[in-house]
């Protein structure tokens, strides 16, 4: 077998304006085998570039798309533990008397009991998150189910730019996490918030007339599943569970 030069593909991806190193493409490449097997071509598409598929002679149709392979939770876990891995206590720290602005993350295992409890998710689906936080939440729902689009709105611009980051040294997707305040993000009106048939509403730090403007819009969808956290739950409880930390402070799955 040819073996990988690192610091060739680097070179390719330097070409492209992706700044990777080699090491960094290296350790890439294998936590993602760790996650989805040494088979690329299983890989989830959202790991590979947009491409246009073009026939091999005239007597030949294009190959049809791969469909989207969702992963089990195993799967999906390891993953999100690799992407959100570095994520510490201060990064989503709640401020005292700044409630608009708390952060409350849901852990994966709470994740896919809320999927085990809300029925099949196909692919004509769009899954809303208001109030997405870090964005794991987006992320597992992209990665476990085979829902078209899975999308979040979260206030903390500092919440939305290192999800950003984080997910994009792994993904070679757009992000679908967007900054902005619930209130102004025009959710009945405007695509693709408007076409969204499964929501998590994640109001449990809103104010009282956020929460009742955001419902509000809402009402104005074609929803079909509502998920809404509208308080906190116990820790002993599995189907919202805080956010905890190991002892170095870094977020623990």
């Amino acid at each position: 077998k040819r073996r990988v030069v690192w610091s060739d593909v680097a070179r390719k991806f330097h070409k492209n304006r992706i700044n990777k190193s080699a090491k960094e493409l290296e350790m890439r490449l294998r936590t993602l085998k760790r996650a989805h097997g040494t088979d690329l071509s299983k890989f989830p598409p959202c790991f590979y570039g947009e491409s246009k598929h073009r026939a091999i002679c005239p007597n030949r149709s294009a190959p049809k798309p791969q469909s989207t392979r969702a992963l089990n939770f195993q799967a999906a876990a390891r993953l999100l533990s690799s992407i959100f891995g570095s994520v510490t206590k201060a990064d989503v720290r709640q401020k005292a008397g700044v409630i608009h602005v708390n952060a409350g993350e849901v852990l994966p295992k709470a994740v896919a009991t809320i999927l085990g409890t809300i029925g099949p998710v196909v692919t004509e689906d769009i899954f809303l998150a208001v109030g997405s936080e870090i964005g794991n939440i987006v992320a597992q729902i992209a990665l476990q189910t085979p829902a078209q689009l899975s999308i979040g709105v979260e206030i903390r611009s500092v919440l939305t730019s290192l999800s950003c980051i984080l997910i994009k040294r792994y993904s070679n997707v757009e992000s679908l996490l967007k900054n902005g305040d619930a209130k102004t993000c025009d959710l009945s009106t405007q695509p693709p918030f408007y076409h969204a048939a499964i929501v998590y509403l994640n109001s449990f730090f809103f104010v009282d007339e956020v929460n009742m403007f955001v419902l509000s819009k809402l009402c104005l969808l074609h929803v079909t599943r509502l998920l809404y956290r509208q308080k906190r739950i116990a820790q002993d409880i599995d189907l919202l569970a805080e956010v905890t930390f190991a002892p170095n402070g870094r977020w623990n799955k």
